[in-house]
């Protein structure tokens, strides 16, 4: 017998005997795979990020829709400030087929590196979305001027 051969058997009946004496077997290698993280591969992490950019943007058109109706107002994006003025199905068709759009070709490109970057920064985006939303109803809630509320001034 190779003495290397030898040596690499050693290793799986060492280990073995390590897993029969810190329990079963099906224990050990549970745990393993709990914190291996191989459950967070590339795919999944598209997929864990494009549910948060559909959640924010969910809010963001519940809250469009919610503060439309005030004279305050201001849509910055004209293509749907000029959607808000007509049936409230199409503000909704447009920002629906264009977060769907978006998320269809990421989810068909989620095994590329530069999808998942995207995918983040796509994220990162949204929840900036969301914080200009807080700053917005913030100021709304205190009755004072900011720049995110209004372009008239004080």
């Amino acid at each position: 017998m190779h003495p290397r051969l030898g040596e690499f058997r050693s290793v799986p009946v060492a280990s073995a005997e390590l897993a029969v004496a810190a329990g079963s077997t099906r224990e050990v290698a549970a745990l393993r795979r709990a914190f291996s993280f191989v459950w967070l591969e590339r795919p999944r992490r598209v997929l864990l990020a494009l549910t948060a950019v559909w959640v924010l943007h969910l809010f963001d058109l519940c809250f469009t829709m919610r503060e439309s109706q005030e004279l305050h107002f201001v849509e910055l994006n004209p293509i749907a400030a000029r959607l808000l003025s007509g049936p409230e199905h199409w503000i909704i068709s447009y920002k629906f087929a264009l977060v769907t759009l978006g998320s269809a070709i990421l989810l068909l490109l989620r095994r590329h590196s530069i999808t998942e970057l995207a995918s983040w920064f796509l994220a990162a985006v949204s929840v900036y979305v969301a914080a200009r939303w807080y700053v917005y109803f913030q100021c709304l809630i205190d009755d004072r001027y900011s720049p995110f509320v209004a372009i008239g001034g004080p």
